[in-house]
This record gives structure tokens, sequence and C-alpha cells, in this order.
């Protein structure tokens, strides 16, 4: 009951419950064992009275190997599951998350450098994220009439340097050089809304795939830290013209960015937004990781992630 009503208060009802079959399994086998000792303890009786001594002592020591085996097990496991509980790790909650654990051991976790050591296991698709991608539908059905959703193009490279410092203060916006770089290196890892009727680019969301599992900002700065092959994506950002604001543009290119990176195999999704954005990022399919260890631009970001895959 303690530990469903953990689950039910930080996670949901859904986590809860699964939370409690893990433990029902137990309790079922508990019984099992309990019966099955019982009457084997009978039959052991029946040996007893018979005068089979060696057979009687023989079936007691089964009794007593297999059932001090078993509640050895039970016993390790509520001190673990506790210690999962709050460590972060039990997110999913099922058994299952505990045989994943067992098998294959933490290394698909992953570290939130501001959150002083906690981990979010890729058991699944993150709850935010799930509900964002399956319940997600445009604002403005008329989106993909007025805009084509592509890559970036290499002579686009100037436009999309202009766009940034357009949707950003000088103290936050990448420097040309910065953007320049980053599209000649990795242009497949730009989504760009480009207004049909203009030819121009409305806005554009980027990033940059690597293994590596917490925000910096070397990400702005160095595109030699991409990783072709990164199992995550570090979000640099969320362009929009401020004249294309208010339609749903930002909510479409994080949904389709997402999408695409979910097809690629793509396992965490991570940003850092500034206090006034979290609530928009959350109904994006984000999670809150607490202050970031970004400095950028002189201001104190939060940490933004975003399970897409196992």
């Amino acid at each position: 009951f303690f530990i469903f009503c953990i689950y039910f208060i930080r996670y949901s009802l859904t986590e809860a419950v699964n939370t409690i079959n893990f433990y029902l399994s137990f309790i079922l086998l508990s019984v099992y064992w309990t019966l099955k000792n019982y009457f084997c303890r009978k039959l052991c009786a029946d040996f007893f009275r018979a005068g089979q001594t060696g057979e009687y002592m023989c079936g007691l020591r089964r009794i007593r190997l297999f059932s001090t085996c078993y509640y050895l097990l039970f016993i390790v496991s509520l001190p673990l599951t506790y210690w999962l509980i709050w460590r972060n790790l039990l997110i999913d909650g099922s058994y299952y998350g505990m045989i994943w654990l067992i098998m294959d051991g933490p290394g698909g976790r992953h570290t939130a450098g501001n959150r002083k050591g906690e981990f979010i296991m890729d058991l699944k698709i993150s709850e935010e994220a799930g509900e964002f991608l399956q319940k997600y539908q445009p604002s403005d059905l008329n989106l993909y009439e007025r805009f084509t959703f592509r890559h970036i193009r290499q002579e686009e490279a100037e436009q999309a340097a202009a766009v940034e410092i357009a949707c950003f203060p000088p103290n936050e916006a990448c420097t040309r050089e910065m953007m320049l770089e980053r599209i000649a290196k990795a242009p497949e890892l730009f989504l760009v809304a480009e207004d049909r009727h203009t030819g121009r680019i409305a806005g554009f969301l980027s990033g940059l795939s690597t293994n590596e599992t917490s925000f910096r900002d070397e990400f702005f700065m160095n595109a030699d830290l991409y990783e072709p092959d990164g199992r995550n994506i570090m979000l640099l950002g969320l362009d929009v013209l401020p004249e294309y604001r208010g339609q749903g543009l930002a909510r479409e290119l994080m949904y389709k960015y997402l999408c695409r990176e979910r097809e690629n195999n793509r396992h965490i999704v991570l940003l850092t937004c500034l206090p006034a954005k979290i609530n928009m990022y959350k109904k994006m399919g984000f999670r809150d990781e607490g202050i970031s260890n970004s400095t950028w631009g002189g201001e104190q970001w939060h940490e933004m992630s975003c399970v897409i895959n196992r």
C-alpha cells in the first residue's frame, strides 16, 4: 500500500497499478509456496509415521531449501525496489522493468546532470511524449497548405542565420558562424517550415545528435560534437518569425521533428528553456528536469527531456 501511494502521488494511477502487479505476483507465489509446504509437510509426516525416515528427511530438506531461496529473493527484492524508487529508476514500475534491469543493467539510463544523480530509465516512451505524439492535432488544418516541412538546404544557411537573429535577443542567439557550421555539418537535423507563397523560411527547429546525456553550452558553439549515429538529440533552437507566431507552427515543427527522430531510432531529446517557456514545452511532451548546467547568454535555464524510444 505504501509503494502504491508513492507511485500514485509521484507518477500516475497507471504506474501505481503496474507496480502493484509486480507485488501481487510475489504474493500469489507466496500463497502457492505456503500451500505446497503445508501439503508436503503432511506427506513427509505420513512417511515418518510409516517408518520411512530417509524419505522424510530428504523431503524436509528440499522443502527448507526451496522455501529459504524463495523467501530470500522476496526479502531482497523489497529494499532493492525501495532503492530503485528512491533513485527514480522504476519509472515503469512493472515486473518486466525489474527483469530489464537485472538482465541488461542500467546502461540505457539517462543521467540529468542537474538532478544530482537521479536517473530516467529508457523502459518505454515517456508518458508525456506518448500523450503528445498520440493525441496531437494541428491547431490549424491549413498549415500544410501554407507551409512545406523539409530539411534545410545549404544555400539557405544565411537566411537561417537571419531568422535566428530575429527570433532571439543578442545574448541568446547563435552567431552567424555557429549557424553556418551547424548547417554544413548536420543539415538533416534541421526541420524547416517554408512559406509556400513566398518561398522563404518561416521557422525551423535544429539540433545535433550525440551519445551524451546531459546538455552543455558547447553544443551551441561546436558542431564537431555532432555524432551522426548518436542516440540522443540536443535541440539548439526552435525559431519562428514573429509574423508567423500564434498559428501552431512551433507545435507542428516539434511534432514532426519528434516523429522523424523516433523513426530514426533516437532515444532522448533534450533542450534548455527559460522558466517562462516550461509549460509550453511540457505541452509538447517534455519533462522538466530542473536547473540546467547551461549558462548560455548569462541566463538560468531549465533542462527539458523527452523520451521517444527505448
